[in-house]
């Protein structure tokens, strides 16, 4: 739980400290080591000591658990593989449902609201042929 804590909290930092998060993480730094650093970092421009971070980090797994969603870790064994390529994997995921969905072939469809609509064909084409073929 206390890494879950620590990730949840890195989660809240601001978005330029997601790179070297992921990075130091990687490199095998705790996430403890991380969130004091890069909390103090960051308080630079905005003043979020880390103590204050595990704070709302613990009260949000708490809010999550209470309400059935599941808080799925970077370290933990269900946390879908293929989002650990990415150079900055969500520290992160709350779920709601089977986790073992994760790890099922998909397709993430990023963009702007108003998609091309030659995009929007390829895209579905691209979900029937990795989802829907037997």
């Amino acid at each position: 739980m206390t890494d879950l804590v620590e990730l949840v909290a890195l989660s809240l930092l601001p978005a330029s400290c997601a790179l070297p998060a992921a990075e130091r993480i990687r490199a095998g730094d705790s996430p403890r080591t991380v969130i004091d650093d890069l909390a103090e970092r960051a308080a630079r421009d905005e003043p979020q000591p880390a103590s204050m971070l595990r704070s709302r980090a613990a009260a949000a797994v708490q809010r999550a658990a209470a309400s059935g969603i599941l808080a799925i870790a970077w370290t933990d064994p269900r946390y879908p593989v293929a989002l650990t390529t990415i150079a900055v994997p969500p520290p992160v995921l709350w779920v709601r449902g089977d986790p073992s969905a994760l790890n099922a072939p998909a397709v993430a469809v990023v963009g702007v609201p108003s998609a091309h609509w030659r995009a929007t064909r390829r895209c579905c084409a691209c979900w029937r042929r990795t989802c829907c073929s037997s």
